[in-house]
């Protein structure tokens, strides 16, 4: 799958160009290590994000710490008690 993701991600970065910003969503198909995995294997396409969902401040985190893209995230985060844990943290 990862090899597949990067060989779609090249063909696009070459169709779009340099410009054109690339952004990918992985919802919340993988576990903390999948999404590490992913994240890594696609930084040398140099995206404006990757999203990702997480309802754990700490798994979120630690995503971002071990990769070079950057991540986005919260958009299933809903009212102050969704968003707590992370303010909290």
């Amino acid at each position: 799958m990862i090899t597949a993701l990067q060989e779609k991600l090249a063909a696009l970065r070459e169709g779009a160009g340099p410009d054109i910003e690339i952004l990918v969503d992985l919802n919340f198909n993988f576990k903390t290590d999948g999404f590490i995995q992913i994240a890594r294997a696609i930084e040398a396409f140099d995206l404006m994000w990757v999203e990702l969902d997480s309802y754990t401040p700490e798994a979120l985190a630690h995503i971002r710490s071990q990769t070079t893209t950057p991540v986005a995230s919260g958009e299933s985060l809903f009212g102050r008690h969704g968003y707590k844990p992370f303010f909290d943290a």
